[in-house]
């Protein structure tokens, strides 16, 4: 399965390139075998529980809710993590293996077709895109302006950069509150990098773009505000969603 932004950068700190994971238990019920180099890579998420609440627990919790029973209930978030492996760390022995990811992807990842039809869509609801010297968004129209396609080394590289500058006009249209904009702002070419990144693992695109000045910018804004890291990650994840919906017109 693929993974929020978060895990996917958990994965990346464990130089884990796969497009698909899998569990131990997987790799169990699929009857198939780790390699003897598969290595695993730790993600994490949150698990939903729900449990009679008690006098003090209404007290305490504000997520206690009244049941359809009358009984009231209380909603706790727990932390979990699980240990995965990439698909290319299992020996498919059954085949069954391809055959899940197969099944997954084309329910799952075609939902747009690809990157192309992916951008059509968002056009049709009002992003524009026109050709100039200098990728970035036009400040007097908004739309994303976009330098020739044979002016880049490579397809990938030019849709990375594409989808960098899709998701900005994305962000653009949303309501950010300018207490956010004013303390958050300088960190928007990660939000949108990380946003493209996410677009292209869903689409199984391989990344281009050299990532060395990213990184140093990650590290900076680490370094410079402990918020920084949790609203980057949280900020791009509900880009790739807000363009998800603004595609289906839902938006």
């Amino acid at each position: 399965t693929p993974y929020s932004i978060q895990n996917a950068a958990l994965l990346a700190a464990y130089r884990k390139t796969d497009m698909f994971y899998v569990t131990e238990r997987d790799v169990s019920e699929l009857k198939a075998e780790l390699s003897p180099a598969a290595s695993p890579a730790f993600i994490t998420f949150w698990k939903k529980q729900t449990k009679p609440a008690t006098e003090e627990d209404r007290k305490k919790f504000r997520n206690t809710r009244q049941g359809k029973d009358g009984k009231f209930y209380s909603t706790i978030f727990v932390l979990r993590h699980y240990s995965v492996y990439g698909v290319s760390e299992v020996n498919d022995v059954s085949g069954k293996v391809n055959e899940k990811v197969k099944a997954f992807a084309k329910d799952t990842l075609t939902r747009h077709g690809d990157v192309d039809d992916f951008c059509e869509q968002l056009k049709t609801r009002g992003l524009v895109i026109e050709e100039g010297a200098k990728e970035g968004i036009n400040p007097l129209t908004g739309a994303v302006v976009m330098p020739p396609r044979n002016s880049f080394r490579s397809t990938e590289a030019y849709y990375e950069t594409l989808l960098h500058n899709v998701f900005g006009w994305v962000r653009s249209i949303e309501n950010t509150p300018a207490t956010r904009k004013e303390k958050y702002g300088k960190y928007d070419v990660l939000v949108n990098e990380l946003a493209a990144l996410s677009l292209m693992a869903m689409y199984g695109m391989p990344r281009e773009r050299n990532s060395s000045s990213y990184i140093q910018k990650w590290l900076t804004a680490i370094h410079e505000n402990a918020n920084a890291l949790t609203w980057i990650m949280a900020w791009a994840d509900k880009a790739v969603t807000v363009a998800g919906e603004i595609a289906d017109g839902k938006r």
